[in-house]
């Protein structure tokens, strides 16, 4: 898979074109997919620079692509919806599967999901 079938893959599945990914609008929805796109970019190809990535994207600084590397990853651990269309869309970036549960051996009851992502694990509590 190449950079251009990555973010081709990722726009369509985000509902976004590969233009609106490279345009400047700040529309949260247009925003939050390129940001998207800026970590699964990162991920799948960890030798590629940052400012590589931002030219991908329409010309954006390596610091915005960094800032928008760091705001995913934290999404991800906060919002299952996220974390699952970003599976769907591109399951190759996962390991091994969506879902593992676990329970918390600290508090009694307590369930959290964990998934193992190629930059480690990713937890949301339950």
């Amino acid at each position: 898979m190449t950079a251009e079938q990555l973010i081709s893959d990722l726009a369509r599945a985000l509902g976004v074109t590969v233009a609106q990914l490279r345009s400047r609008s700040r529309k949260r929805h247009i925003a939050q997919s390129r940001q998207a796109a800026c970590w699964a970019l990162h991920t799948a190809f960890p030798k590629m620079s940052q400012q590589s990535i931002g030219d991908l994207l329409g010309g954006r600084d390596h610091t915005t692509v960094k800032y928008a590397i760091d705001r995913v990853t934290i999404r991800l651990a906060e919002d299952t919806a996220l974390f699952m269309q970003l599976y769907a869309a591109l399951p190759s970036l996962f390991v091994p599967s969506p879902f593992v549960t676990r329970h918390s051996s600290l508090v009694t009851g307590m369930a959290f999901w964990a998934a193992l992502g190629r930059k480690g694990w990713i937890v949301v509590a339950a």
